[in-house]
């Protein structure tokens, strides 16, 4: 979505189905005893100001467990009358996807701009200037707790701030997750703290980093499916706030077009998605799209998830469907040995992510350390 800020904005957003109906299902796992007294308040408020009866969905264990269903029920046509969800790819998937409804004409005329606060939540709802939620409360991604007992068994002095953690209790960070243009490099070369990255910031990277060659990695991959005879290939890609989920996509692209093969990335989901999710929509995509005989994911669980996807449809893997996967620790192979497999050695990463941070810690003035691990030459030393 446009303008996304850091915050984790839980927001009501409403499903593309009729609003007419007395009853409206509001599905949400605000369950604790505080959260409930929340919805209770928001459940009263809507029953007293619309000529409609707010039916609660409440749902137990979390975003984590919910946030599947959810969409399981949107995308598989069941959709609720509205349902909290968290801002971000999957809700503008969904958008994209023409299931969500438009709430434009009603922001404007109650003036949401002028009364959300800080107005960055109302962005980060809009899609191509369009409102597509409510921003009902928000929850920070950036609290820190430390253990007092931890810093004074140190001899260190209890930070009150972020600056005073990062200079006070570390000689150098290392960091993953990273994204383009990444906030903490920045930060982190303003304060001339030494640091690595495990991934790129951008592909001219001149700071730390150790890296695993993700492009390269999908290049292998589409060429595998292919040398399988595999031309309508499904993508379950990486998050795509993510300097490597970027780049595994671009190359996966790329290699396709070269060798006129169809590849389609599989909506709503990554392969950080739930086992349930993927699972879910591997099966949807197959059974609307019974072309689709390859798989490329990156991650053991994707591959175990897609692999669950499309058995329960009867499907065979190996001679119905063939799937390449990324691994490190020789897994899937036990899971399923039809399971193309290319590896990526996370120990080598470990010990060079330890070797870059200590050298920058040590010589802040040298030339960093910059490291890229290449898949196999051999496709996979598992194979």
């Amino acid at each position: 979505m446009n303008n996304i800020t850091k915050l984790l904005c839980s927001v009501a957003c409403l499903a593309a189905t009729s609003v007419s109906a007395k009853d409206l299902e509001v599905t949400h796992w605000w369950t604790s005893g505080g959260e409930a007294a929340a919805v209770s308040t928001l459940a009263k408020a809507f029953n007293a100001k619309t000529e409609h009866n707010w039916v609660d969905g409440a749902i137990a264990g979390g975003g984590g467990t919910s946030i599947p269903a959810i969409i399981s029920r949107i995308i598989g046509g069941e959709p609720m009358g509205a349902t909290q969800l968290n801002h971000g790819r999957q809700a503008q998937e969904l958008i994209e996807a023409g299931l969500m409804t438009d709430l434009t004409e009603i922001a404007e005329a109650q003036g949401w701009r002028d009364i959300v606060n800080p107005v960055s939540l109302l962005d980060s709802c809009t899609v191509d200037g369009r409102v597509y939620c409510v921003p009902v409360n928000i929850h920070s991604a950036q609290w820190l707790w430390v253990s007092h007992g931890a810093f004074e068994k140190a001899g260190l002095a209890i930070p009150t701030n972020w600056d005073e953690f990062v200079a006070g209790s570390a000689d150098a960070l290392i960091f993953n997750q990273v994204q383009p243009n990444d906030p903490r490099v920045h930060y982190l070369i303003e304060k001339r703290f030494p640091f690595t990255m495990h991934g790129r910031s951008c592909p001219n990277e001149k700071q730390s980093f150790v890296d695993y060659d993700n492009g390269e990695f999908a290049k292998i991959a589409i060429e595998k499916l292919i040398k399988k005879n595999r031309k309508h290939i499904l993508m379950i890609t990486p998050p795509q706030n993510q300097s490597y989920g970027l780049e595994m996509v671009q190359s996966a692209k790329n290699t396709a077009e070269k060798h006129n093969i169809s590849l389609t990335i599989a909506p709503i989901i990554t392969s950080d998605s739930s086992i349930t999710l993927i699972s879910d929509t591997v099966s949807k995509q197959i059974i609307n799209n019974k072309k689709i005989d390859g798989i490329l994911v990156g991650t053991p669980k994707g591959a175990m998830a897609a692999v669950a996807g499309f058995e329960k449809l009867n499907l065979t893997i190996g001679q119905d469907i063939d799937i390449v996967a990324k691994d490190a620790v020789n897994f899937l192979k036990l899971f399923r040995n039809q399971i193309i497999v290319i590896n990526e050695n996370v120990e080598i990463a470990g010990k060079k992510l330890a070797e870059a941070a200590i050298h920058a810690a040590q010589n802040p003035d040298s030339e960093p350390i910059q490291y890229i691990d290449r898949p196999e030459s051999d496709y996979t030393k598992f194979n």
